[in-house]
């Protein structure tokens, strides 16, 4: 009688998890590459297409969040041409010099006008300006602050460490006095330290047009550096903004100044105007208004 032979008996293996662990995680790792692959291949395609989408929306920024400084001016100052013609100026000691007509806003006549040099003090003019336009408030003038800088060389008028002035009485000193004390000690005041009043000089001039090229500050008082440097071209621009400004021109133009009580009470101190002071005496000039 013929017997039926089933065949060999199969052993089923049994499951084994970690096999199948490994094998999800791999499935899921490569889901993930594929994802990413094909985000970034359409990140790049969208921004060839449209790329002014991917810049910010300065119109929508809170104004606040730029400092909403009272003293911010708005005026529009267009860079001056030169006037047509050969208006090269001669027979002058100045080795760079500019004339700036600015009711017509052009360069009447210049020597080496586009020539880097060092601006030295010329450079508090800019100081004057990012100062003023960024207090706070119009009472904030009246803050007092106490010097923390050794005199050394910085102060023209002979700061000691721990005298109390006013903003105001600062100011006037920066400019009058052309003293570097009170320049640091305000540029601590408005943005914390010099490095960063100094990053406030540098975006003012970029914003009136000055190119890195030709305008670059590295300190707020005009202390000599390799690579703070300007043209009298540019100075011309910079300070025809300031004198735009009722504040800066008054304290541009002024002979003397007495600051608050604050400073040295009882001693009845004035700050004088050092250039102007020295051509009223020479006779080069006639006061109109003596102290402001």
């Amino acid at each position: 009688m013929a017997r039926f032979n089933p065949g060999p008996r199969r052993i089923k293996k049994p499951v084994n998890l970690n096999d199948f662990s490994l094998t999800l995680i791999t499935v899921i790792l490569i889901a993930i590459v594929a994802i990413v692959l094909i985000t970034a291949i359409y990140g790049i395609i969208f921004a060839i297409s449209n790329p002014s989408d991917l810049l910010p929306d300065l119109g929508s920024v809170d104004a606040s969040t730029d400092g909403d400084y009272p003293f911010k001016q708005d005026i529009n100052i267009s860079l001056p041409e030169f006037k047509e013609g050969n208006n090269e100026i001669s027979g002058i000691n100045s080795t760079n010099a500019v004339i700036y007509d600015v009711t017509d806003n052009e360069i009447v006549a210049y020597k080496k006008s586009q020539t880097i040099i060092y601006p030295a003090s010329l450079t508090k003019v800019m100081t004057l300006i990012v100062v003023y336009e960024n207090l706070p408030s119009e009472e904030s003038l009246n803050d007092v602050l106490t010097i923390n800088i050794p005199r050394g060389e910085h102060s023209g008028y002979g700061f000691e460490m721990g005298e109390k002035l006013t903003v105001k009485d600062l100011i006037y000193a920066a400019i009058l006095q052309s003293d570097g004390v009170a320049c640091i000690t305000l540029a601590e005041y408005i943005a914390g330290s010099e490095a960063k009043f100094v990053e406030m000089m540098n975006a003012k001039a970029r914003e009136l047009g000055l190119k890195e090229s030709t305008t670059l500050f590295q300190n707020c008082s005009g202390l000599h550096h390799k690579y703070h440097y300007s043209t009298a071209y540019d100075m011309a621009v910079i300070t025809a903004y300031a004198m735009k400004n009722t504040f800066c021109a008054n304290i541009l133009t002024s002979l003397s100044y007495k600051p608050s009580e604050n400073f040295r009470p009882g001693e009845g101190c004035t700050f004088w105007h050092g250039f102007l002071h020295n051509r009223l005496n020479d006779g080069a000039i006639q006061p109109t208004n003596a102290t402001i």
